[in-house]
């Protein structure tokens, strides 16, 4: 649950990294138009996805 929590948490700030990294919508952040932050951002949405990934196979797999 926590882990879900967690992977939820940095899924949502990387898609604002990715959105102002590639500056689809300008905030007047310094990150605004900087690819390392979409890259970054991309990184972490990644990073959630395998982890609710694994969350979902662990519970799917069958058990000896």
């Amino acid at each position: 649950m926590v882990r879900r929590a967690v992977a939820v948490l940095l899924g949502l700030i990387g898609a604002v990294w990715i959105v102002q990294g590639f500056a689809i919508i300008p905030t007047g952040s310094f990150m605004d138009g900087d690819l390392a932050w979409g890259l970054i951002g991309l990184g972490c949405v990644v990073v959630a996805i395998v982890i609710l990934g694994y969350e979902r196979w662990r519970k799917l797999r069958p058990r000896p």
